[in-house]
Protein backbone atom coordinates (compact mmCIF):
# COMPACT_ATOMS: atom_id res chain seq x y z
CA UNK A 1 0.00 0.00 0.00
CA UNK A 2 3.02 2.24 0.05
CA UNK A 3 3.72 5.05 2.69
CA UNK A 4 1.47 5.18 5.64
CA UNK A 5 0.66 5.27 9.13
CA UNK A 6 -0.75 2.08 10.99
CA UNK A 7 -2.87 2.10 14.29
CA UNK A 8 -1.66 -1.20 15.88
CA UNK A 9 -5.19 -1.99 17.75
CA UNK A 10 -5.93 -4.35 20.55
CA UNK A 11 -8.95 -5.50 22.16
CA UNK A 12 -8.85 -5.92 25.69
CA UNK A 13 -10.89 -6.92 28.54
CA UNK A 14 -9.69 -4.80 31.75
CA UNK A 15 -11.03 -7.23 33.81
CA UNK A 16 -9.00 -10.20 32.52
CA UNK A 17 -6.06 -7.90 31.79
CA UNK A 18 -6.13 -7.10 35.88
CA UNK A 19 -6.05 -10.43 36.51
CA UNK A 20 -3.59 -11.51 34.16
CA UNK A 21 -1.00 -8.46 35.87
CA UNK A 22 -1.81 -9.41 38.94
CA UNK A 23 -3.48 -5.75 39.53
CA UNK A 24 -5.67 -5.63 42.78
CA UNK A 25 -8.92 -3.79 42.64
CA UNK A 26 -10.12 -2.37 46.49
CA UNK A 27 -13.38 -3.33 47.40
CA UNK A 28 -14.33 0.21 48.50
CA UNK A 29 -14.08 2.18 45.02
CA UNK A 30 -14.90 5.09 46.36
CA UNK A 31 -11.23 5.58 47.78
CA UNK A 32 -9.73 5.87 44.60
CA UNK A 33 -8.78 8.87 42.76
CA UNK A 34 -11.46 9.61 40.24
CA UNK A 35 -9.76 9.17 37.41
CA UNK A 36 -8.72 5.60 38.33
CA UNK A 37 -12.27 5.11 39.66
CA UNK A 38 -14.31 3.73 36.31
CA UNK A 39 -13.19 -0.21 36.73
CA UNK A 40 -14.08 -0.31 33.09
CA UNK A 41 -11.36 1.85 32.11
CA UNK A 42 -7.50 0.65 32.15
CA UNK A 43 -5.40 0.55 35.00
CA UNK A 44 -1.91 2.87 34.30
CA UNK A 45 0.19 -0.22 34.90
CA UNK A 46 -2.15 -2.48 32.82
CA UNK A 47 -1.78 0.39 29.90
CA UNK A 48 1.62 0.55 29.89
CA UNK A 49 2.29 -3.36 29.96
CA UNK A 50 -0.22 -3.68 26.95
CA UNK A 51 1.94 -0.64 24.92
CA UNK A 52 4.78 -2.72 25.70
CA UNK A 53 3.27 -6.02 24.66
CA UNK A 54 2.05 -4.31 21.25
CA UNK A 55 5.24 -2.59 20.65
CA UNK A 56 6.84 -6.07 20.67
CA UNK A 57 4.36 -7.73 18.74
CA UNK A 58 4.57 -5.36 16.25
CA UNK A 59 8.24 -5.30 15.56
CA UNK A 60 9.88 -2.57 13.59
CA UNK A 61 7.74 -1.92 10.35
CA UNK A 62 9.55 -0.84 6.84
CA UNK A 63 8.66 1.87 4.93
CA UNK A 64 7.81 5.78 5.90
CA UNK A 65 4.79 6.14 8.30
CA UNK A 66 4.33 6.32 11.98
CA UNK A 67 3.17 3.32 14.16
CA UNK A 68 0.60 3.84 17.10
CA UNK A 69 -0.92 1.81 19.10
CA UNK A 70 -4.44 2.00 20.21
CA UNK A 71 -5.64 0.04 23.23
CA UNK A 72 -9.36 -0.72 23.25
CA UNK A 73 -11.28 -1.39 26.45
CA UNK A 74 -14.54 -3.91 25.74
CA UNK A 75 -16.75 -6.85 26.22
CA UNK A 76 -18.92 -8.59 23.58
CA UNK A 77 -17.61 -9.07 20.00
CA UNK A 78 -14.18 -7.56 19.00
CA UNK A 79 -15.14 -6.72 15.63
CA UNK A 80 -17.49 -4.14 17.00
CA UNK A 81 -14.79 -2.99 18.70
CA UNK A 82 -12.42 -2.68 15.81
CA UNK A 83 -15.00 -0.87 13.53
CA UNK A 84 -15.45 1.76 16.39
CA UNK A 85 -11.68 2.50 16.15
CA UNK A 86 -11.47 2.53 12.62
CA UNK A 87 -14.35 4.74 12.32
CA UNK A 88 -13.26 7.09 14.81
CA UNK A 89 -9.74 7.71 13.26
CA UNK A 90 -11.26 7.20 9.72
CA UNK A 91 -8.52 4.34 8.34
CA UNK A 92 -8.59 4.03 4.90
CA UNK A 93 -8.33 0.28 5.39
CA UNK A 94 -8.60 -2.39 7.89
CA UNK A 95 -5.97 -5.57 8.10
CA UNK A 96 -7.41 -8.56 9.91
CA UNK A 97 -6.05 -11.92 10.63
CA UNK A 98 -7.96 -15.40 10.12
CA UNK A 99 -7.68 -18.32 11.62
CA UNK A 100 -9.34 -20.10 9.36
CA UNK A 101 -11.38 -22.23 11.98
CA UNK A 102 -14.29 -24.71 10.73
CA UNK A 103 -17.01 -26.37 12.01
CA UNK A 104 -17.67 -26.51 15.92
CA UNK A 105 -14.67 -24.13 17.01
CA UNK A 106 -15.85 -21.86 14.40
CA UNK A 107 -19.11 -21.95 16.09
CA UNK A 108 -17.34 -21.74 19.26
CA UNK A 109 -15.25 -19.24 18.71
CA UNK A 110 -16.97 -16.80 16.51
CA UNK A 111 -15.22 -15.00 13.52
CA UNK A 112 -13.39 -11.62 13.98
CA UNK A 113 -12.59 -11.05 10.31
CA UNK A 114 -16.49 -12.08 8.80
CA UNK A 115 -17.67 -9.54 11.26
CA UNK A 116 -15.20 -6.81 10.43
CA UNK A 117 -15.89 -7.80 6.54
CA UNK A 118 -19.59 -7.71 7.30
CA UNK A 119 -19.32 -4.53 8.84
CA UNK A 120 -17.30 -2.38 7.93
CA UNK A 121 -17.50 0.97 5.64
CA UNK A 122 -14.36 1.05 4.31
CA UNK A 123 -11.85 -1.44 2.87
CA UNK A 124 -10.61 -4.31 4.77
CA UNK A 125 -7.84 -6.58 3.79
CA UNK A 126 -8.01 -10.53 5.32
CA UNK A 127 -4.46 -12.24 5.88
CA UNK A 128 -4.48 -16.10 6.31
CA UNK A 129 -2.31 -17.69 8.47
CA UNK A 130 0.83 -18.33 6.42
CA UNK A 131 4.10 -20.30 6.50
CA UNK A 132 6.79 -18.03 8.09
CA UNK A 133 10.80 -18.30 7.83
CA UNK A 134 11.98 -20.29 11.03
CA UNK A 135 14.23 -17.03 12.71
CA UNK A 136 16.66 -17.37 15.39
CA UNK A 137 15.97 -16.81 19.11
CA UNK A 138 18.46 -14.54 20.79
CA UNK A 139 19.35 -14.96 24.33
CA UNK A 140 17.77 -13.90 27.34
CA UNK A 141 18.27 -10.27 27.94
CA UNK A 142 15.77 -10.16 30.75
CA UNK A 143 15.37 -12.82 33.00
CA UNK A 144 12.54 -13.16 36.83
CA UNK A 145 14.29 -15.31 39.48
CA UNK A 146 11.85 -15.97 42.39
CA UNK A 147 14.13 -16.06 45.39
CA UNK A 148 13.23 -17.63 49.09
CA UNK A 149 16.81 -17.06 50.10
CA UNK A 150 18.04 -20.66 50.20
CA UNK A 151 21.06 -21.61 48.42
CA UNK A 152 19.08 -23.06 45.69
CA UNK A 153 17.68 -19.37 44.84
CA UNK A 154 21.25 -18.16 45.23
CA UNK A 155 22.22 -20.73 42.68
CA UNK A 156 19.59 -19.41 40.26
CA UNK A 157 20.41 -15.59 40.81
CA UNK A 158 23.85 -16.65 39.68
CA UNK A 159 22.98 -18.83 36.64
CA UNK A 160 20.70 -15.56 35.38
CA UNK A 161 23.52 -13.19 35.67
CA UNK A 162 25.15 -15.12 33.67
CA UNK A 163 22.50 -15.78 31.17
CA UNK A 164 21.73 -11.91 30.51
CA UNK A 165 25.64 -10.79 30.20
CA UNK A 166 26.38 -7.43 30.61
CA UNK A 167 23.86 -4.51 29.95
CA UNK A 168 20.85 -7.28 31.03
CA UNK A 169 18.24 -6.97 33.62
CA UNK A 170 17.93 -9.64 36.39
CA UNK A 171 14.52 -9.34 38.80
CA UNK A 172 14.50 -10.96 42.11
CA UNK A 173 10.57 -11.57 43.13
CA UNK A 174 10.10 -12.79 46.65
CA UNK A 175 6.52 -14.01 47.32
CA UNK A 176 4.67 -13.85 50.89
CA UNK A 177 2.51 -17.08 50.93
CA UNK A 178 -0.74 -16.12 52.83
CA UNK A 179 -1.76 -18.79 54.64
CA UNK A 180 -4.90 -19.66 57.02
CA UNK A 181 -6.59 -16.66 58.04
CA UNK A 182 -3.81 -14.71 56.37
CA UNK A 183 -5.45 -11.93 54.00
CA UNK A 184 -3.64 -9.13 52.82
CA UNK A 185 -5.27 -5.68 52.85
CA UNK A 186 -8.79 -5.17 51.33
CA UNK A 187 -8.59 -1.67 49.67
CA UNK A 188 -5.48 -1.43 48.17
CA UNK A 189 -5.23 -0.80 44.60
CA UNK A 190 -2.39 -2.30 42.46
CA UNK A 191 -0.26 -5.44 43.25
CA UNK A 192 -0.40 -6.94 46.49
CA UNK A 193 2.62 -6.18 48.41
CA UNK A 194 4.61 -7.87 51.23
CA UNK A 195 2.96 -7.34 54.67
CA UNK A 196 3.89 -4.18 56.06
CA UNK A 197 6.13 -5.59 59.00
CA UNK A 198 8.06 -7.28 56.76
CA UNK A 199 8.29 -4.92 53.64
CA UNK A 200 11.51 -3.39 54.44
CA UNK A 201 13.91 -6.36 55.60
CA UNK A 202 12.62 -8.40 52.57
CA UNK A 203 13.58 -6.32 50.19
CA UNK A 204 16.77 -5.01 51.91
CA UNK A 205 17.58 -9.06 52.01
CA UNK A 206 16.70 -9.27 48.18
CA UNK A 207 18.54 -6.38 47.59
CA UNK A 208 21.76 -8.15 49.99
CA UNK A 209 21.34 -11.58 47.39
CA UNK A 210 22.73 -9.27 44.25
CA UNK A 211 26.37 -10.69 43.08
CA UNK A 212 29.13 -8.12 43.53
CA UNK A 213 31.23 -9.30 40.95
CA UNK A 214 32.40 -7.59 37.73
CA UNK A 215 29.91 -9.18 35.47
CA UNK A 216 26.93 -8.21 37.92
CA UNK A 217 28.18 -5.06 37.94
CA UNK A 218 26.73 -4.61 34.25
CA UNK A 219 23.92 -6.08 34.69
CA UNK A 220 20.47 -3.87 35.83
CA UNK A 221 18.98 -5.51 38.90
CA UNK A 222 15.23 -4.81 40.26
CA UNK A 223 13.51 -6.02 43.16
CA UNK A 224 10.11 -7.03 44.33
CA UNK A 225 7.91 -8.64 47.30
CA UNK A 226 4.55 -9.38 46.96
CA UNK A 227 1.98 -11.89 48.53
CA UNK A 228 -0.47 -14.14 47.32
CA UNK A 229 -2.47 -17.53 48.06
CA UNK A 230 -1.14 -18.89 44.73
CA UNK A 231 2.86 -18.49 44.39
CA UNK A 232 3.01 -20.00 40.86
CA UNK A 233 0.77 -17.45 40.11
CA UNK A 234 2.05 -14.65 41.55
CA UNK A 235 5.22 -15.56 40.20
CA UNK A 236 3.32 -15.84 36.40
CA UNK A 237 2.01 -12.43 37.10
CA UNK A 238 4.93 -10.76 37.89
CA UNK A 239 6.24 -12.17 34.59
CA UNK A 240 3.69 -10.57 32.32
CA UNK A 241 4.09 -6.98 34.34
CA UNK A 242 7.68 -7.10 34.36
CA UNK A 243 7.23 -9.00 30.37
CA UNK A 244 11.03 -10.95 30.95
CA UNK A 245 12.11 -13.37 28.23
CA UNK A 246 12.75 -16.11 30.79
CA UNK A 247 12.18 -17.31 34.46
CA UNK A 248 14.87 -18.81 36.23
CA UNK A 249 13.83 -21.12 39.22
CA UNK A 250 16.14 -23.03 41.66
CA UNK A 251 15.40 -26.42 43.47
CA UNK A 252 16.32 -27.87 46.23
CA UNK A 253 16.38 -32.25 47.31
CA UNK A 254 16.85 -30.83 50.34
CA UNK A 255 14.08 -29.40 52.47
CA UNK A 256 15.22 -26.17 54.31
CA UNK A 257 13.04 -24.87 57.02
CA UNK A 258 12.74 -21.11 56.22
CA UNK A 259 9.59 -19.80 55.59
CA UNK A 260 7.69 -19.21 51.79
CA UNK A 261 10.56 -22.03 50.91
CA UNK A 262 9.87 -22.57 47.15
CA UNK A 263 9.08 -26.33 47.02
CA UNK A 264 9.76 -28.28 43.91
CA UNK A 265 5.65 -28.53 42.81
CA UNK A 266 6.21 -24.82 42.47
CA UNK A 267 8.58 -25.05 40.07
CA UNK A 268 6.66 -28.08 38.14
CA UNK A 269 3.13 -25.22 38.41
CA UNK A 270 5.85 -22.41 36.61
CA UNK A 271 6.23 -25.10 34.02
CA UNK A 272 2.84 -25.90 33.44
CA UNK A 273 1.30 -22.69 33.39
CA UNK A 274 4.00 -19.82 33.19
CA UNK A 275 3.95 -17.90 29.51
CA UNK A 276 7.41 -17.48 29.72
CA UNK A 277 10.03 -19.93 29.00
CA UNK A 278 10.79 -21.55 32.21
CA UNK A 279 14.61 -22.42 33.29
CA UNK A 280 15.04 -25.22 36.45
CA UNK A 281 18.33 -24.77 37.56
CA UNK A 282 18.24 -27.88 39.96
CA UNK A 283 21.17 -27.79 42.99
CA UNK A 284 22.35 -30.96 45.18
Amino acid sequence: VGGCDVLATFVCSPAEERERLGIHSPVHVELLAPQVRDLEALDPVVERVLHREVRECVGDLEGEGRVDVVLEPGYGRPADHLLHVAHAHAVDLTVVGMHLRGGVQRLWHGSVSEGVLRYAERSVACIPPGAREPRRIPPPRSVLVPVDFTAASGQAIAQACTLVGPGGRVHLLHVHQLRGRERGPRDIHGVLPEPAGERDAVLKRLWDQVPRDAVALAVHWSVEGVSGNDVALAICQATEREGVDLVCVGTSERHEPVPDVLEGAVARELVARCRRPVMVVPTA
